[in-house]
């Protein structure tokens, strides 16, 4: 006998064929963003290294860490500790994680999934990069231990400027109170920066490196805007 299978028995297919035109949008999109950026990322990378014309440019990013790491003092050994804390990848998941959560619980729909969708098309991005142009980093002493992965670009920086970057854009169009939309940006771009001097300053990462990471960070930002647009535009 066979059985009978009510219409409501599994929702949640229902719904994923109701979303795969959007889904199919965001991803085409996404996949689009990736290949040009971890394009661009990759050959900036290696000319840097590898192009003769480039070396001045070299030397002179090699000064800056040296720069830095001649000027450090207790003071701000702290506060580069408190910028590393911020950016670390433990927290910039699970801030996520609660901002989408919230997103989801308020019923913004598919604008939930923004910073996730930028978070993830920058590590996507940020690994092939560093493993193909795989640029030491400075030879400084450090503060502190740095990550096994190579200098190009930083990580952190980008994961920094995607996830409060995409924070102050969403309270942006969510109120046009003039307070909180100064406040979101302000943490934004201070978190950013501290985050792109600390790593300079600790001597993880050569200058060049944290600005092609904020590059990276605005890139994988701004495509996961336009394809949350391409999922709002084709759901049916």
């Amino acid at each position: 006998m066979t059985a009978l299978t009510s219409p409501n028995a599994h929702p949640w297919r229902a719904r994923l064929a109701h979303e795969r035109p959007a889904l199919g949008a965001a991803s085409s999109s996404l996949a689009v963003a990736y290949v040009a950026i971890a394009a661009v990322l990759t050959v900036t990378g290696l000319a840097l290294l590898h192009v003769g014309l480039l070396a001045p440019v070299v030397r002179w990013d090699h000064d800056v860490s040296v720069w830095f790491a001649e000027h450090r003092t207790s003071t701000l050994d702290r506060a580069s500790d408190v910028f590393t804390w911020a950016a670390n990848t433990s927290g910039i998941i699970a801030a996520d994680v609660v901002v989408t959560a919230f997103l989801l619980w308020r019923r913004w729909g598919r604008r939930a999934l923004v910073l996730t969708m930028g978070l993830a098309l920058e590590l996507s991005c940020f690994l092939t990069g560093n493993y193909l142009v795989r640029r030491d980093r400075p030879s400084v002493p450090r503060v502190g231990t740095a990550p096994s992965t190579f200098s190009w670009p930083s990580g952190h920086c980008a994961a920094t400027l995607v996830l409060y970057g995409g924070i102050a854009v969403l309270v942006a169009t969510a109120t046009r109170r003039l307070v909180p939309r100064i406040a979101s940006a302000a943490v934004a771009v201070v978190l950013s920066l501290g985050v792109a001097t600390s790593r300079v300053y600790r001597g993880e990462h050569h200058l060049l490196d944290v600005v092609a990471g904020l590059a990276v960070g605005i890139a994988a930002l701004v495509c996961a805007f336009v394809a949350m647009r391409r999922m709002e535009e084709c759901a049916p």
